[in-house]
């Protein structure tokens, strides 16, 4: 999350093609890092149980972010003429994201001991 948020802080100022292909680069690979992330840190959080429901409701969040992030970011861009306050807000999303998943942790009640 940190890394991303770095990234999306930093985003305003590519300016060359270079840049902006490495920014792109890194978001790339850290949205693809969630895809093999998520489903571990649900199921350490929330145990294998109801793990498809569980996996089910972080993907739904997922998607509902997908939906009003680009609308915000339109009306951030309507009212300002600029992307950098969105993409600011981003970056304090994602240290908020990484600061709430350091806080919390991992349940160990949730693991399985042994083989």
């Amino acid at each position: 999350f940190l890394l991303q948020a770095v990234n999306m802080a930093l985003f305003s100022q590519f300016s060359s093609y270079g840049s902006l292909a490495l920014g792109v680069s890194i978001a790339g690979l850290c949205y693809g890092a969630l895809f093999s992330v998520f489903p571990v840190a649900t199921a350490e959080s929330y145990g294998i149980k109801n793990l498809g429901v569980n996996y089910g409701l972080v993907f739904t969040a997922w998607g509902f972010g997908g939906v009003i992030g680009p609308m915000l970011a339109a009306r951030i861009l309507d009212s300002t003429g600029s992307y950098n306050t969105s993409y600011i807000v981003s970056a304090v999303l994602l240290v908020i994201a990484g600061a709430l998943t350091f806080l919390s942790g991992t349940s160990k009640k949730n693991r399985s001991v042994g083989a």
